[in-house]
């Protein structure tokens, strides 16, 4: 593609009415599964309990649970997508093993999603720091959420290299590195509010008292837009890597027009 063509612009390819697609059912997906956790779970609009804990987003082993753990797949499946896809320059090319490294990492959040690993590592990696006298540093940081402190190295490790590596690929269309952008900060919100659920109940209440709520209320608040956040997340790198694969199949033919 000639460099000299606007960056909002990108060549049509055969998937670009799926990206169009993706955009919207995507979006309107991670808005049902918080409409209905407010409507079943928090508003009791259905009586039987067995369906208010089936719609919670804040537990596992349930729908909103299956429903990340496919769009987690999808970015995976895009990222593979992208690196059977080949084009751009010789140098692009030489890179493209990396999109199965993506792919890899996603493939893992599939499956942590449902089997609740982090979580369960993090838990342990609390107790091994605890029997090396470190245990008032995790309990410091948010000792109901272990994880996190053992985790954000990697996490923040792996977003770094995750914008580097996209940034030049999307140079065709500057809406596609806005919603990269948008992913990037939906994640580190989430992780935030985890934070927050994590901590003691006295700091929750400090952090509470500051928006004027009760310390459950928000608490409960925060669930929703942390796995809400987490969705959508998720969904835009779905579309920016599906975007990524209908670049590439539309440079191959030489088409012009807007993804």
């Amino acid at each position: 593609m000639p460099e000299d063509l606007p960056a909002a612009s990108a060549q049509a390819g055969p998937l670009a009415p799926l990206v169009r697609f993706l955009v919207i059912a995507l979006l309107l997906l991670d808005g049902l599964f918080t409409a209905l956790h407010l409507l079943i779970y928090r508003w009791h609009l259905v009586k039987e309990r067995v369906a208010w804990q089936m719609f919670d987003l804040g537990s596992e082993c349930n729908l909103p649970t299956w429903y990340a753990s496919i769009l987690w797949f999808l970015a995976a499946l895009a990222a593979v997508g992208c690196y059977a896809v080949r084009a751009g320059s010789p140098l692009q090319r030489r890179h493209d093993k990396l999109w199965l490294l993506i792919a890899a990492a996603f493939l893992v959040a599939s499956a942590d999603e449902v089997a609740s690993v982090h979580e369960e590592v993090g838990s342990y990696l609390q107790g091994e720091a605890s029997g090396l006298g470190l245990s008032s540093v995790v309990s410091a940081a948010s000792p109901h959420s272990p994880w996190i402190i053992f985790y954000a190295p990697f996490l923040v490790a792996f977003a770094v290299f995750l914008v580097a590596f996209l940034w030049q690929r999307l140079a065709f269309s500057i809406w596609l590195r806005l919603l990269l952008v948008l992913a990037i900060e939906c994640y580190a919100l989430a992780v935030g509010l985890d934070y927050y659920q994590g901590l003691s109940p006295a700091d929750q209440d400090v952090v509470a008292q500051l928006f004027a709520l009760s310390t459950r209320r928000f608490v409960e608040t925060s669930i929703v837009i942390e796995e809400t956040l987490e969705n959508i997340g998720t969904s835009l790198l779905v579309i920016v890597f599906s975007a990524c694969v209908n670049q590439k199949l539309a440079e191959q033919k030489g088409n012009k027009g807007v993804v």
